[in-house]
């Protein structure tokens, strides 16, 4: 973003606001302060400098002004480089002295729209110019460190440029123990990848320094021993040993060149760890891609085949039983195809960021007719349904919509897994939450699904996949609007004998319009 202008205003104040309303309509980075016309240049020398002046002027002041103007340009830090005059319509004056005093532009008085041309353009080169010199400086910089490029800094530098072609954490750890030793560390550390760390450094005693990395990840960024020194980080914990005396100027710069590399390994780690996330979101959605494609093409080919069927039909043919199994079949594939699309809906409802709509409501009515549903699926399956109520009347203030949604989903999935047995559906208060327990027979959920379950796009494996229609978003949909909720959702299963999964909700959705979510990137180090 390029650095504002800043403009002082020596004019009637109706000026400067009219300019600054053109400017919050138009955006620009303009920055405006005032002086009034009255008082004199040399009463504001030595506050902010301006890049530009807006300055009112008549016949009568001309002369005075350029003799002021020529005084504030004599300083050290002059108080703004260039000027424009607004002047009365019929002024006759030599604006030769001016332009040599640095004015770039007058304007008649009351022609706000010019006056604004003149500060856009001006203000456009002053930040393209204060850019430049920004580069330069940059450059200068770099261009002094390179210098260095036989030293430890260099050294640093191109570890640096290494990082970025690292793809994965095991290189990057390799890179990091390499750069260490060649700066004459002695050094032990543990890189944080998606499940576990990664130890770099001596393999003399692996087990025993692990283990000491990571009981000083619980202290502070920096930690001072004798001979030692430890850095912290996010996803990075370094203890690098054969340190300089402290208080030396020696372990002053090996300190420092410790804190820049550990930065660096750092900002690289969270790097691929994103880029491996990325990656296996893109991956999920090629399989889903690739699902939904079939998803929606079994039931549309039964609606098709089944339609082009009954078309043969002939007007007063009277319905044999096997038509009337095909309109049977109709109807069935019709209402599979309408709950594939709706799920695709509420996905996208919940990328839109809509807000949540609390409404008092009686939660018996609220799930009346997703029990009557649920139950009449479950028979037809030949299941087993119970509902209990641990209080008879429970009245929530939340998103019923939403805590609907998810009762449906949860009871959808439990009897769409569960193949004998039974599903349970229990629904409580305790203290100020409402607990929900969906309890079924079904097949279990193995511990590595269970930590991939609320992922969109995912399935308990392809043999269930093949034997279940459906997306895999349904849960992923049911957790959003739990978090959206203020809730959580976990679940316990055990593979063959039965899920359970345990909703718990406030009774009222309270700043429901100011949820803040927070990293926790650095959660485990302070």
């Amino acid at each position: 973003m390029l650095d504002p202008c800043r403009v002082l205003f020596s004019t009637p104040m109706v000026v400067k606001n009219g300019i600054e309303q053109l400017i919050s309509e138009k955006n620009i980075s303009i920055e405006c302060d005032y002086k009034a016309v009255e008082s004199s240049f040399s009463e504001v020398i030595g506050q902010t400098l301006f890049d530009i002046a807006v300055i009112s002027v008549n016949e009568e002041s001309y002369e005075a002004l350029l003799n002021q103007i020529t005084s504030v340009r004599g300083c050290n830090k002059p108080l703004f480089e260039r000027f424009i005059l607004i002047f009365e319509q019929g002024l006759e004056v030599d604006y030769s002295a001016a332009w040599t005093l640095g004015m770039c532009g007058h304007v008649a008085a009351g022609n706000l729209d010019n006056l604004y041309c003149c500060l856009e353009n001006y203000a456009d080169l002053i930040a393209a110019q204060k850019k430049t010199n920004r580069d330069l400086k940059e450059a200068s910089d770099i261009a002094l460190l390179s210098m260095s490029a036989g030293s430890e800094l260099g050294d640093v530098l191109r570890f640096m440029q290494k990082t970025f072609e690292c793809e994965s954490f095991e290189s990057l750890a390799a890179i990091a123990a390499q750069i260490l030793e060649k700066m004459g560390f002695e050094t032990y550390g543990l890189l944080k990848t998606e499940n576990n760390w990664i130890y770099f450094g001596a393999e003399k005693e692996e087990i025993v320094w692990h283990r000491l990395v990571l009981h000083f990840r619980q202290a502070e960024r920096f930690i001072d021993l004798p001979n030692k020194t430890v850095v912290n980080f996010s996803h990075i914990s370094i203890l690098a040993r054969n340190m300089p005396e402290p208080s030396t100027e020696a372990y002053g710069n090996k300190k420092e060149l410790l804190f820049k590399l550990a930065e660096g390994v750092n900002a690289r780690a969270i790097a691929i760890g994103h880029e491996l996330l990325n990656w296996e979101s893109d991956q999920a959605r090629n399989v889903f891609m690739s699902l939904v494609s079939h998803e929606l093409r079994t039931p549309m080919n039964a609606i098709l085949g089944f339609s082009h069927y009954l078309n043969k039909k002939d007007k007063g043919d009277v319905l044999t039983e096997r038509d009337l199994e095909a309109l049977s079949q109709l109807d069935e594939k019709s209402d599979d195809l309408l709950k594939l699309i709706t799920s695709l809906l509420e996905i996208s409802e919940i990328q839109s960021e809509q807000k949540v709509m609390p409404k008092r409501s009686i939660l018996r009515d609220v799930f009346f007719q997703s029990i009557l549903n649920a139950e009449k699926e479950s028979l037809e399956n030949g299941l087993g349904f119970e509902v209990i109520w641990r209080q008879e009347e429970i009245v929530v203030d939340t998103d019923v919509r939403r805590i609907k949604h998810i009762v449906e989903q949860l009871l959808s999935n439990a009897i769409k897994f569960t193949c004998e047995g039974h599903v349970q559906l229990e629904i409580g208060v305790e203290g100020k939450n409402l607990e929900l327990n969906v309890t079924d027979t079904g097949v279990g959920i193995s511990e590595l699904h269970q930590k991939q379950l609320f992922t969109p796009f995912s399935q308990l494996n392809t043999n269930v996949a093949n034997h279940h229609s459906g997306l895999g978003i349904g849960l992923a949909i049911a957790c959003q609007f739990c978090k959206d909720l203020q809730g959580t959702i976990q679940v316990t299963s055990e593979v063959g004998k039965g899920s359970r999964f345990h909703l718990e909700l406030p009774l009222i959705l309270i700043h429901y319009e100011d949820q803040v979510y927070v990293s926790d990137d650095e959660s485990e180090l302070f």
